[in-house]
């Protein structure tokens, strides 16, 4: 049963709903993303919205896609080449040329800040690829081969992962035949799923397949919903490290609630530690002396300590007001 948090828990929570609410203001703001194949394209010039159309440096598109590309300063020519197909655009001209065929255009390439924005959908459908936007994250998406299903994983995902899954701390692991296995509370779900660019595609028995973009880097895997909603995950580091000190809580987590709030303490090697509470994600240090362990958030707030009880498996951590929780091994 999932317990509510009380005293030194309780202020934690209190601090991550303040962290929450400062997330939310900020995320109203954030710049706009463009993925292709659900890496982020760097631009020097930040993407624009105008008219609803999100504009893009060209070079910038262009090259990510494999396509090369001629500026003619004189005319304010961009040609844009990529196997067979040729595209023409111009400064203020709302006609886009495709292999001798026009495409009117909703708003034109334009200069801005001395850099040369063209249209990201445009420019990405012209060269075959699948385009979504995302209005609440405020992200495109760009698929570069929509009709071709990937059966292979990408290596960089054949990791372990974790993430909170309905407020419980889960391992999500991709395998390379296409199946995806999460692990909650030594429980296993596994599910197909298949790779379409940067789209993942779950294939759930008895419910409806669940689609999301995602963006890959080399220790942090997002799912992007299209609901506006998004899930973290981090890599899992299965090199534990017994040796160090308070190593006998590595691997160890609590899940509760409070305020409506779910939340998970989680427990690694080398003292450290990571809370999560809704959006808010907060690291700690914490060790073991005597059966003491202590809970260290820096200058957030004060540290908390706890007498240390380990019967078999479990382990339980009491409070000097006598609360008691229970933390369970991560399988």
């Amino acid at each position: 049963m999932k317990k509510r948090a009380g005293g030194f828990f309780a202020a934690i929570i209190s601090l991550a709903m303040l962290l929450n609410m400062n997330s939310i203001a900020v995320a109203e703001d954030a710049a706009i993303k463009v993925l292709l194949d659900g890496k982020t394209i760097s631009f020097d010039q930040p993407p624009i919205i105008v008219d609803g159309r999100t504009l893009v440096p060209m070079r910038a598109i262009f090259e990510a896609m494999g396509a090369t590309i001629v500026w003619d300063s004189e005319t304010q020519t961009i040609t844009g080449k990529k196997d067979d197909i040729v595209i023409i655009m111009q400064i203020g001209n709302t006609i886009i040329m495709k292999n001798g065929q026009s495409v009117v255009l909703d708003v034109p390439p334009q200069i801005v800040n001395s850099r040369t924005l063209v249209p990201a959908r445009a420019v990405a459908e012209s060269l075959n690829a699948e385009v979504a936007w995302n209005s609440v994250t405020q992200t495109v998406s760009i698929t570069s081969s929509p009709d071709s299903t990937i059966s292979s994983v990408p290596s960089e995902l054949l990791y372990k992962w974790k993430g909170i899954l309905n407020g419980r701390l889960s391992v999500y692991e991709f395998k390379p035949d296409g199946i995806l296995t999460i692990s909650t509370l030594g429980q296993d779900i596994s599910t197909p799923f298949i790779i379409s660019g940067n789209r993942l595609t779950l294939l759930w028995e008895n419910a409806e397949s669940q689609t999301a973009d995602f963006e890959l880097s080399e220790n942090r895997f997002r799912l992007l919903f299209p609901s506006g909603e998004s899930m973290d995950m981090t890599k899992v580091d299965t090199a534990a490290d017994n040796d160090t000190p308070g190593s006998e809580l590595n691997g160890y987590y609590w899940e509760g609630w409070d305020s409506g709030i779910g939340f998970v303490y989680e427990f690694l090697s080398d003292g450290k530690g990571v809370f999560y509470a809704g959006d808010a994600v907060i690291t700690f240090a914490y060790s073991v002396e005597n059966n003491i362990v202590t809970l260290d958030f820096g200058d957030l707030i004060e540290p908390g300590r706890f007498a240390m009880e380990k019967v078999g498996d479990t382990i339980v951590l009491i409070d000097h007001e006598g609360v008691a929780v229970t933390l369970i091994k991560l399988s």
